[in-house]
């Protein structure tokens, strides 16, 4: 991601390579990987029906408010050829990209 955006070439185009070509958002999936593992784990902890709540509200935060289609919205508006991508690319879980 760094290389791509250093280069100015590149400044109206889209990542569609690497872990870009199986989903928009990798590092958004990760980090809900990470907090929904963290949460399994503790389930080992008398207690940690108190924190069931958690990831289910930060995973819906990260999709619907301040990650996932917040960026998507911005992205489609900056880049024409974002839409595309939205239409072939999965938006959060990595699988093969659908044909156009």
């Amino acid at each position: 991601m760094s290389r791509f955006r250093a280069d100015p070439h590149r400044r109206c185009q889209v990542l569609d390579t690497g872990l870009w070509r199986y989903t928009r958002h990798p590092n958004y999936f990760g980090e809900l990987c990470q907090w929904w593992g963290l949460f399994i784990i503790a389930l080992e902890a008398p207690w940690a029906w108190c924190g069931v709540i958690g990831p289910p509200v930060y995973s819906w935060l990260v999709i619907n408010v301040t990650g996932q289609r917040t960026l998507d919205k911005k992205l489609a508006r900056e880049k024409p050829e974002y839409a595309r991508y939205m239409r072939t690319t999965s938006g959060l879980i990595p699988r093969r990209p659908r044909e156009q």
